[in-house]
């Protein structure tokens, strides 16, 4: 044996296993519990962004109009209508 395999597990120190504590009679420990779902990352953006295109990216267009009407004035969309569409 040349010295290049793997560890030497006979010169390791470890420390002795650690005793788990055992689950009452009345419960059930080994069911597994997902975690609650947290918000799409598209409701992130409506929530954080003021910008129209943030809100057509996210496929909320209704509000990305309201934006555009506030901030710019924007009152007819039927020219931008299949911008948002193709970038959703």
């Amino acid at each position: 044996d040349d010295g290049e395999g793997g560890w030497e597990l006979e010169d390791l120190e470890l420390p002795p296993a650690a005793e788990t504590p055992k689950a009452s009679t009345g419960t059930r420990s080994s069911v597994f519990v997902a975690p609650t779902p947290g918000m799409r990352v598209s409701q992130m953006w409506i929530q954080k962004s003021s910008l129209a295109a943030d809100h057509a990216a996210a496929g909320n267009f209704d509000t990305a109009m309201r934006l555009l009407n506030r901030q710019l004035a924007m009152k007819n969309f039927t020219p931008l209508r299949s911008i948002p569409r193709s970038s959703y």
